[in-house]
């Protein structure tokens, strides 16, 4: 069951941000953004699942073949049960592409499954830092600030993760669950 979860976590951990070449260069990705405005602007949950897809497999090359192992190796040591070689593995493919928001991603869902939500919180900050966009990020880093009882700062992640998919149900049922609470109830 928990090698489940923990696989189920680093394959969200590919959803949404920028390439690598992008990153490196600190240059916006034509294709990239044109993705996340279809994403924005889709009609049909099906089709914006398709665009978040394109999205997260553009986010899963790192633009080097060593990080890439690097990750795909982590992935293995979860599920053989291991999150400290993961994050070994996850630490050297972040040293090689410091600027590969995704690299970052797969470790905070590590942090985050082994309920380390302050490194979790550090590695979703710099997610997010790296690529704005990066909606499971705010999903996440709202997910720990509501454990922690912040409920606006979590109800004001989940609202910048729908302006950018807005047919996410998971972001709509955040959102829904924490509105009584953050701006009270309808009389």
């Amino acid at each position: 069951m928990r090698r489940a979860f923990l696989g189920c976590l680093m394959a969200a951990a590919c959803t949404a941000g920028a390439t690598a070449q992008a990153q490196l260069r600190n240059k916006p990705d034509p294709t990239l953004d044109s993705l996340f405005e279809r994403l924005a602007k889709a009609q049909a949950p099906a089709q914006a699942q398709q665009v978040a897809e394109a999205i997260r497999r553009r986010l899963g090359r790192s633009g080097s073949d060593t990080a890439d192992l690097l990750v795909s190796r982590a992935n293995g040591a979860l599920m053989a049960d291991d999150p400290a070689l993961a994050i070994e593995l996850l630490d050297r493919a972040i040293m090689l592409r410091p600027h590969w928001a995704e690299g970052w991603n797969s470790r905070a869902l590590v942090f985050f499954a082994l309920e380390d939500h302050t490194r979790a919180m550090a590695d979703l900050v710099e997610v997010l830092r790296l690529e704005p966009r990066h909606y499971p990020a705010m999903m996440g880093l709202g997910a720990i600030m509501q454990q922690r009882g912040q409920i606006k700062a979590a109800y004001h992640l989940y609202q910048r993760a729908k302006i950018i998919y807005p047919l996410y149900d998971k972001t709509n049922e955040a959102i829904e669950k924490l509105r009584p609470q953050v701006e009270g109830l309808d009389l």
